[in-house]
């Protein structure tokens, strides 16, 4: 027996989910940030823009099936992509930093929110 109860997946579930964002998230922003070029950044830029700004509004829906929330979250976070750039785009100051920035910022805000949620919850 693995020694795991049906209360303790739930919280394993969302520690790899918070480390799945603030791991390649800081990573990245130090990579980009200081203009290094190193294999990892190409990784850890896929890993970014696929599933870091999405999975935080993921994590607060509190989906049963952990396919159901990666599915979402790469949906959520290519609209997210897509909408940021845009709206940089449109205000003539697009960049990929800022832009990369802008989603960073997001995915650390969602994260906390989506930390905070449950304490708000139970007042």
């Amino acid at each position: 027996m693995s020694g795991l109860t049906g209360a303790e997946t739930p919280q394993r579930v969302d520690a790899l989910m918070i480390a799945a964002v603030l791991a390649p998230t800081t990573l990245l922003l130090v990579l980009v940030s200081f203009d290094i070029e190193t294999p990892l950044r190409a990784f850890l830029a896929l890993w970014f823009f696929l599933l870091c700004p999405g999975l935080p509004i993921v994590r607060m829906i509190r989906f049963r099936s952990l396919t159901e929330q990666l599915l979402l979250a790469i949906v959520a976070s290519i609209a997210l992509d897509m909408l940021v750039a845009g709206v940089l785009l449109y205000a003539d100051v697009w960049t990929a930093k800022a832009t990369f920035y802008a989603l960073a910022s997001m995915s650390y805000i969602g994260l906390l929110i989506s930390l905070m949620l449950p304490m708000l919850r139970a007042r």
